[in-house]
């Protein structure tokens, strides 16, 4: 997330065209959810140490990454970890995301998802899911620099939550 935020500043000043600024947004923010999703894979690997039923082994297998808020719902429903919340211990303080950047997360979630896979062109799920009003139907989402900034931040630390909380001692040890 690092270099995905240094690349943006970088290239944000300078590139001058508005259309090429848009694009180079919209890179930021699906990268920033092709980041993320490693990680939580690579974390999901170490999920798979605990034991579970061969139906939730299956579930946490097909379990989708792309959006983070849904994720964290399933792993805190199985495994009481996830993105949104990170306790704290002894060294890292505790984080947790305001109502706000949820639904924040939510439409940029949604922005990639149209970006990826409309070219930008905002479609009904769009308008149902990511509760951005700005946007109509048929729509082309220009995204701006301040929400890939934004979001960079986000993901970062919706990873650090994931992260601290499958690594975190007591939870390895099936403590709270």
């Amino acid at each position: 997330m690092d270099k995905t935020a240094a690349d943006l500043e970088a290239a944000d000043k300078a590139v001058s065209d508005r259309d090429e600024r848009a694009k180079l947004w919209g890179d930021t923010i699906k990268g920033s959810v092709s980041e993320l999703e490693p990680l939580a894979k690579h974390l999901r690997e170490r999920l798979f140490n605990y034991p579970m039923t061969l139906r939730r082994r299956k579930q946490l297998e097909e379990l989708s990454f792309q959006d983070p808020l849904d994720a964290d719902q399933a792993l805190l429903q199985w495994f009481d970890v996830g993105y949104l919340e990170w306790r704290g211990d002894a060294g890292t303080p505790s984080r947790q995301f305001p109502e706000a950047d949820l639904a924040f997360i939510r439409k940029m979630v949604q922005t990639r998802h149209i970006l990826v896979h409309s070219r930008g062109v905002v479609d009904q799920n769009y308008l149902d899911r990511g509760g951005d009003k700005q946007f109509q139907l048929g729509e082309r989402i220009r995204p701006r620099s301040k929400e890939a900034r934004r979001f960079i931040a986000l993901a970062r630390t919706l990873g650090a939550n994931l992260m601290d909380n499958v690594e975190n001692e007591d939870f390895l040890r099936g403590g709270s």
